[in-house]
């Protein structure tokens, strides 16, 4: 997840060693999921500038397989 802390966009890097689909998921601080996309490259990138500066949780999920990352949104 970079760059930490984020302002206009995060490229998120699939921790997975397949080339298959995996969704990444970005949460606010108190648990609601705010930004969702599918990504199928080894990077994907996501819009942050209309989300509010604040701390984001990450998640990038594949099948049963899910990793978690913490995220700063500063503007």
């Amino acid at each position: 997840v970079y760059p930490n802390p984020a302002d206009a966009y995060v490229d998120v890097r699939s921790p997975f060693s397949n080339n298959k689909p995996y969704r990444v998921e970005l949460y606010n601080d108190r648990g609601r999921m705010v930004q969702g996309e599918t990504g199928r490259e080894a990077v994907t990138r996501v819009d942050t500038k209309r989300l509010p500066a604040g701390l984001y949780h990450v998640q990038v999920r594949q099948g049963k397989n899910i990793e978690r990352y913490n995220l700063s949104i500063q503007h």
